[in-house]
């Protein structure tokens, strides 16, 4: 998998960093906000093993808060060509990077503001687990 940064003015790549795949991929990185990134997934294509994996699709983090840029409906959107009736659907090359949205890294830090820790010992603590909706 690729980690690509994208400038927030202008076009193109900022930074480009690989993840290497050991069991799980993670990516540990020192983002500052107004960060804008995406995607780009290598592996195998063999749909008929499920597997459509296509470099050239940019994909967005589905843990993401902050989305930017538009989002333009276009063909480079898909990862096969359109079917030709009697073939399978052919692995497609267009890069969707311009007419998608990108992920951003937001300002997440809380003020606390005069509040303070407890002071309560784990040992005299009581932890509860609710469910919302069990509870409500």
């Amino acid at each position: 998998m690729r980690f690509r940064s994208y400038r927030t003015q202008g076009a193109g790549p900022l930074v480009a960093a690989r993840i290497h795949r050991s069991g799980l991929a993670r990516l540990s990185a020192d983002a500052q906000p107004g960060l804008v990134y995406g995607y780009r997934v290598f592996g195998p294509n063999n749909p008929d093993h499920g597997l459509r994996f296509n470099p050239h699709k940019l994909l967005i983090d589905p843990y993401a808060k902050e989305f930017v840029g538009t989002f333009r409906w276009t063909s480079a959107h898909f990862g096969f060509e359109p079917e030709v009736p009697g073939r399978y659907p052919a692995f497609d090359k267009h890069d969707n990077a311009r007419d998608t949205l990108k992920a951003a890294v937001l300002h997440d830090d809380f003020d606390w503001g005069d509040d303070q820790h407890p002071q309560i010992a784990l040992a005299d603590s009581v932890l509860y687990e609710v469910h919302v909706k069990g509870y409500t």
